[in-house]
């Protein structure tokens, strides 16, 4: 894990001073003793990859194990290869590494721009699909990308980036990022995928334990220290019964004004969106499901879920220590923060149950802690007094030896300073409005003064049919404005809300409706967030976002109408194009009906347009040659049965 920060810029130095007065009292650092240096040596080691597959964004739930021959494209394929590990002698580094390819051909252009990405080791070539596919653990790591077709190219990679998952099994993906230019090479025999791994020693045993601590410690002082959550609810997994997409649960009950006994038929039915669909699995489902949704916010740049304990029984707790088990099984980095929901029955729960409870999830060793603390962070904290709180934090102590840090999420955080006394930090619910959310308070000063940590909340939108209510979000203006203010005012910490909340609309998680539109967005600005710069911009991509239906068209199933809050932005029938371009672009845009052209600059921008019924299309130009082209899933109607005033969204990267 990542280390936090009290201050900005401070802690790090601090944990740095801590981490080097440790290892020099172990003796980690100190000269290594006298005796005889050996000369240097430099061997080489070639690595056969031991699993391959790849997989395509057409084909989401269809395995290709058994394929001969392996496909890297830009959007709908992606290619995985796994090598054993590699065991080192002492004294020994890897100095040097190339991954191998056997390029057959290449479709399209015939150009390459090859990636290579390290992934999450932990896969069985049998079981990767589109929608289970290794996690990525980090940016490119090859040095060289050219890969002409009938050749063995060795794609040279950064040692430095990759000699630690050589020596713990090194897994990758590979893909060709020109556009329409498909990358083909070999799978099997002796024109399969290999790694070859150049191995030095500079003498002995005792020089190499210096070097490898010495960066460890200056990788600790480089980071910020930043990270980011998401808030996970419970009650709506990736699939409730592993049934078929159009009759499961979701589809029968919650997305139809008919469902759960007419329940939610006022207003058409309690959901609007679901979790990005698949074909029923075997095995444990539940677990699986669990899993994937761990490696989607890996990939997106996520550290951790914040889990929202609902209950301490029944079918939300089982799926929170399901949740636990799933983050143990997929990464070791990947934690899960207690956020106990105070607004729900573990809330009102005795200290001494609901001290129990949290000390059953902190045995997993997914349990995120700082500084060997269990991290306590309940929702909707200001339902307790700071003592209420304090006592079920000494249970935890005094009954079952488990230390805590406590970071409460306040729907008012202007209340901080009651809870400062036994916090660490602090975090806020936040709006969903783009104005409010960006003229909102600035709460990290008022954290930071307080000398505790802050924890910004990032929203998509606030659409809920079961209270009648929606705010404005602007299309994605307040997933940017929160993004924007996380970066501005250096919070400390992140809290997406939510990841998978779809009863009020707020879900960055892979959906029907906006696929991995709204997290692949957030994963941009983590990056800047963590970085505390902004990433290059090395692929043309453009996200359409819109409403299906006028803000004001009335259902026909009933009379009764979501109302806007009244917050400060109001109702807005708007398509916007958020561009993130390489360089200048002519963008044709065309919205139902009616055409429009603009000059887009590089960088990320937004543009917005009337809306209008029927589809809207996009190509991106550059010099004569599109760069980027999209078209709407979903299309834009004058009549609805259903009142639906999220929006939805959808890529020109496929996904």
């Amino acid at each position: 894990m990542k280390s936090f920060r009290v201050r900005p810029r401070t802690l790090g130095a601090l944990l740095l001073a801590v981490l080097l007065s440790t290892l020099i009292g172990g003796g980690a650092l100190l000269a290594p003793t006298a005796q005889a240096e050996d000369a240097a040596t430099t061997r080489t080691v070639t690595l056969p990859a031991t699993r391959t597959t790849y997989t395509s964004s057409a084909a989401t739930t269809t395995n290709f194990s058994t394929a001969t021959t392996l496909f890297g494209s830009k959007t709908m394929y992606a290619s995985y290869l796994g090598f054993d590990k590699l065991t080192l002698a002492s004294g020994e580094s890897i100095t040097g590494a190339s991954l191998n390819l056997n390029v057959t051909s290449v479709g399209g252009s015939g150009s390459t721009d090859v990636t290579v990405v390290p992934v999450n080791n932990s896969w069985t070539a049998a079981k990767v699909t589109y929608t289970a596919r290794p996690a990525a653990l980090g940016a490119e790591v090859n040095t060289t990308s050219t890969a002409p077709a009938g050749k063995t190219s060795a794609l040279k990679l950064n040692a430095s980036k990759v000699a630690s998952q050589i020596t713990t099994g090194a897994s990758f993906e590979v893909r060709n990022t020109v556009s329409a230019a498909q990358l083909n090479f070999s799978a099997t025999g002796a024109k399969a995928p290999t790694l070859t791994v150049t191995i030095s020693t500079s003498g002995s045993s005792s020089n190499s334990s210096t070097s490898d601590k010495t960066s460890e410690a200056t990788d600790s002082a480089t980071d910020n220290g930043k990270m980011v959550f998401a808030h996970y609810f419970p009650p709506y997994p990736v699939s409730i019964d592993n049934k078929a997409s159009d009759a499961d649960y979701y589809a029968r009950h919650y997305l139809v004004a008919s469902g759960e006994n007419g329940k939610y038929a006022s207003v058409g039915g309690l959901l609007r969106d679901r979790p990005l669909t698949r074909d029923p699995i075997s095995g444990n489902y539940k677990l699986e499901d669990l899993k994937t949704e761990v490696r989607q916010a890996i990939d997106a740049g996520i550290d951790g879920f914040a889990v929202d304990i609902l209950s301490l029984s029944g079918s939300n707790w089982d799926r929170t220590v399901l949740l636990m088990q799933a983050a143990e099984a997929v990464s070791s980095d990947f934690k899960i923060m207690l956020q106990v929901d105070a607004t729900a029955s573990a809330g009102k729960a005795s200290a001494a149950d609901l001290a129990a409870a949290l000390a059953t999830l902190s045995k997993y060793s997914s349990v995120y802690k700082v500084g060997g603390k269990v991290v306590i962070s309940p929702f909707k904290a200001e339902n307790k007094t700071a003592s209420q709180w304090k006592s079920i934090l000494d249970l935890m102590k005094s009954k079952y030896s488990i230390s805590t840090a406590f970071f409460p999420v306040f729907l008012n955080a202007s209340k901080m300073s009651d809870y400062a006394s036994i916090s660490m930090g602090f975090g806020n619910w936040g709006a969903r409005d783009p104005l409010l959310t960006a003229n909102g308070p600035n709460y990290a000063a008022q954290a930071h003064k307080l000398g505790k940590l802050w924890m910004q909340p990032v929203a998509v939108q606030d659409e809920r049919p079961n209270q009648k209510l929606y705010d404005e979000a602007g299309n994605t203006e307040t997933l940017r404005a929160g993004w924007d203010k996380a970066i501005s005012q250096d919070a400390d910490w992140v809290l997406l809300t939510t990841w998978n909340d779809y009863s009020e609309g707020t879900s960055f998680a892979p959906s029907d409706d906006h696929g991995y539109s709204f997290l692949d967005i957030s994963k941009y600005y983590a990056t800047q967030f963590k970085t505390d710069a902004k990433p290059a911009i090395t692929s043309d991509v453009i996200y359409v976002t819109h409403r299906i239906q006028s803000y004001k068209t009335k259902p026909s199933y009933s009379g009764i109408m979501v109302q806007w809050s009244g917050n400060r932005t109001t109702p807005r029938d708007t398509v916007e194009l958020l561009t993130f371009l390489k360089a200048s672009t002519t963008v044709s845009v065309k919205v139902g009906s009616k055409s429009y052209s603009y000059t887009a600059p590089a960088g990320v921008s937004a543009k917005t347009f009337p809306l209008e019924t029927g589809y809207t299309t996009v190509t991106a130009t550059r010099s004569g040659s599109t760069v980027a082209s999209v078209k709407t899933k979903d299309a834009v109607t004058s009549t609805v049965t259903q009142q639906d005033l999220s929006y939805h969204a959808v890529s020109s990267s496929g996904r």
